[in-house]
């Protein structure tokens, strides 16, 4: 054990993992080593919450590109229309990005932030509406 987390302490990661029966959730603690902490039993009882009543049941596939939107884009924390909106994209601008995951009836390109924490933002409608272009 590296470190311990009490009720009303919070941690910011930026992914996680499904292994030995938990889902994990992953950060980059401040010495700069990958950290994990069990968020809850996979399918079963959680140990905390997360923001915005998020799940955690999503895989990313690695992918790098850059988007460029062609609206202007809501940036999350979490792949779901329900995660909070930290920032936009706007047409004209772009980011580089270097994942992606399907969910909540969208695909969402994922990048790091200056921070550290995993961002997301909708490409597209599943099987539909395009917000911009990959190159």
């Amino acid at each position: 054990m590296v470190a311990q987390y009490t009720a009303g302490e919070s941690v910011i990661y930026d992914s996680y993992i499904i292994n030995d029966g938990y889902v994990w959730l992953s950060y980059i603690s401040f010495s700069g080593t990958r950290q994990y902490l069990a968020w809850r039993v996979h399918g079963g009882e959680k140990f905390g919450t997360i923001p915005s009543d998020t799940s955690g049941d999503f895989t990313l596939t690695s992918e790098t590109g850059t988007f460029y939107p062609n609206t202007t884009i809501n940036v999350r924390d979490y792949p779901s229309t329900q995660g909070s909106i930290l920032a936009q994209y706007t047409t004209g601008e772009s980011v580089v990005y270097d994942s992606y995951v399907s969910n909540d009836g969208y695909v969402w390109l994922s990048y790091l932030a200056s921070s550290g924490a995993r961002r997301y933002l909708a490409w597209r409608v599943q099987d539909g509406e395009k917000f911009g272009t990959i190159v």
